[in-house]
């Protein structure tokens, strides 16, 4: 049953990452730093490995409903805090496969400009669908989180 909770979930928020670039919903941060971050690995890596940075990122503007309601389709209890959730998307991302941290790519980031790359990040149209602002410095942040 997980395993169908959790699918629905990807196929959901596939589907939402695909109309926000469309302008239709909001995706916010996790895809336009995808999308920055996706120029080095691809655009659906860098979604899959973001994700959960920027989610623990939002945590404080996510309305409890809609925690609630997360929660309940990866199999957590609904009143579960938040950073249970971040975990349980992050052991979902190894689960596939996929890595979790910058270090973990195949590629080389020996003399990646970070700091451009959350620059780029804050012009990007769809950071405006995000549901908390980020600034520069917090995008530099979360890469940072992501570098460990």
């Amino acid at each position: 049953m997980l395993a169908f909770r959790a699918t629905g979930f990807v196929v959901t928020l596939a589907t939402s990452c695909g109309l926000a670039t469309l302008h239709f919903a909001a995706a916010g941060l996790p895809e336009t730093a995808g999308g920055v971050l996706g120029q080095l690995v691809g655009n659906g890596l860098a979604n899959a490995l973001i994700l959960p940075y920027v989610i623990r990122f939002n945590l404080p503007a996510i309305p409890t409903e809609r925690k609630r309601q997360l929660n309940e389709v990866v199999g957590l209890p609904a009143d579960a805090v938040g950073e249970k959730f971040v975990e349980t998307l992050t052991q979902f991302v190894r689960n596939l496969g996929l890595p979790t941290r910058l270090k973990d790519l195949d590629v080389s980031l020996e003399g990646v400009d970070w700091d451009t790359i959350a620059e780029e990040t804050t012009r990007m149209v769809l950071i405006h669908n995000n549901p908390r602002p980020a600034s520069a410095t917090d995008c530099r942040a979360i890469v940072e989180a992501m570098l460990k």
